[in-house]
């Protein structure tokens, strides 16, 4: 059963990563330098988005000794914080993308994907130095989905064209949003909205 687990993991990042890939081949020259979200541009964007692969190369690597971080919800709390630093580095991973960002995120999809095979063949698991801790490849990964996920819809909304995403993928998004905010403490708050009770605090994140 682990091992299925695992094998569905791979897949599911796989899936994200192709329609990653495709949600930034179909964004217009004219696109590049227009809002993306908050003070990125969409180069910025796609390429705060692009980590999403390149974090799974890198913390492949470099094994981590002892794993921290218990599961794929508490990583997203622990990791949670350093908002300047994530502009900036999603800034640097936009100009990283260069001339032909479509054609450098095809390449770093395609490196990820590979690596995370490699990695996970005959039923391994390694641990990941995420930045919230030491985790396992297995529950990183449902990270990286959603961040692929939530960043090509935003990379969408910004170029004006639907995501056209995979409903399990979005659906899987949805669901570890949920779990989050619930463990941080807005369990009710969600309800209430879910419900048609209340509507959310403005600027409401559970992130």
């Amino acid at each position: 059963m682990a091992y299925d687990r695992r094998m569905q993991t791979t897949d599911r990042f796989r899936a994200a990563a192709a329609a990653y890939t495709t949600i930034v081949s179909r964004i217009g020259a004219e696109d590049w330098d227009r809002p993306g979200l908050g003070q990125w541009s969409v180069r910025s964007l796609a390429g705060h988005g692009a980590r999403a692969l390149t974090t799974v190369v890198d913390y492949l690597q470099r094994p981590a000794v002892t794993r921290d971080v218990p599961d794929t919800t508490a990583y997203f709390l622990a990791a949670h914080g350093h908002d300047a630093e994530v502009a900036a580095r999603g800034e640097q991973a936009g100009l990283a993308l260069g001339p032909d960002p479509a054609a450098t995120v095809a390449g770093l999809a395609t490196a990820a994907t590979a690596a995370v095979d490699a990695a996970m063949a005959g039923g391994g698991d390694p641990l990941l130095p995420t930045a919230g801790g030491g985790m396992l490849l297995s529950e990183y990964l449902p990270t990286r989905c959603f961040e692929l996920t939530v960043h090509g819809l935003d990379l969408a909304r910004a170029c004006g064209f639907p995501a056209g995403l995979d409903p399990e993928l979005v659906a899987d998004a949805a669901e570890l949003a949920a779990r989050v905010g619930i463990r941080a403490g807005s369990a009710e708050t969600l309800l209430l909205a879910l419900t048609g009770r209340a509507d959310l605090p403005p600027r409401f994140t559970v992130l």
